[in-house]
């Protein structure tokens, strides 16, 4: 009698399927919050570098560019991020000169939530960017990307930064020339 009760408990499968799902429900779970937060990332990365483009393409485009100018473009990096939050958003624009004899060094930088290069500092470009008597438009952006869930958190740290750069050459001036005033852009003017 206990021989057949102890094979009836051993050929009894009816919990056999709440187990599986016990050990299989934290790996659903992962899986989920795992596609979530990397498509999401993805999305902000994408973002990210339509930002970045964006900026250094229109500033190419001016001859002369003032402060007003300057917060327009950086108003351009803002609305690319949309609907994310733009206040962890860094942007800066600078334009490097290349002189006859191949040296380059930093015309001048705008920069709205990180600091602008120093004018005159050495800047290397990468080979096969630009040419002797131009310049080039170098734009960077930053951006801290937070995870939107609980779990993610966990799994990826909470917060990561995004970031990418452009080199573009001016399309309508060897040169695009910094003018002050007009408002409160942060450049430094000229050549």
């Amino acid at each position: 009698m206990i021989l057949a009760k102890i094979r009836a408990l051993w050929n009894d499968r009816s919990g056999v399927a709440a187990i599986e799902f016990a050990i299989l429900a934290p790996l659903m779970i992962l899986t989920f919050v795992g596609v979530v937060e990397v498509s999401h990332a993805l999305t902000v990365s994408r973002k990210v570098t339509a930002a970045t483009y964006n900026v250094a393409n229109l500033l190419s485009r001016y001859e002369e560019v003032a402060d007003s100018d300057i917060q327009d473009i950086f108003t351009v990096a803002e609305s690319n991020m949309v609907p994310y939050d733009t206040s962890n958003l860094a942007v800066r624009l600078t334009l490097v000169h290349i002189d006859e004899d191949g040296t380059t060094v930093v015309g001048w930088s705008d920069a709205k939530n990180m600091d602008p290069l120093d004018q005159d500092a050495a800047f290397v470009l990468p080979d096969g960017i630009g040419e002797p008597g131009g310049s080039v438009v170098f734009a960077e952006t930053s951006y801290d990307h937070e995870t939107i869930t609980r779990p993610g958190d966990l799994i990826f740290g909470g917060s990561t930064t995004l970031s990418d750069a452009a080199y573009v050459r001016p399309r309508l001036t060897p040169r695009v020339v910094r003018i002050s005033g007009d408002g409160g852009g942060g450049g430094d003017g000229g050549e």
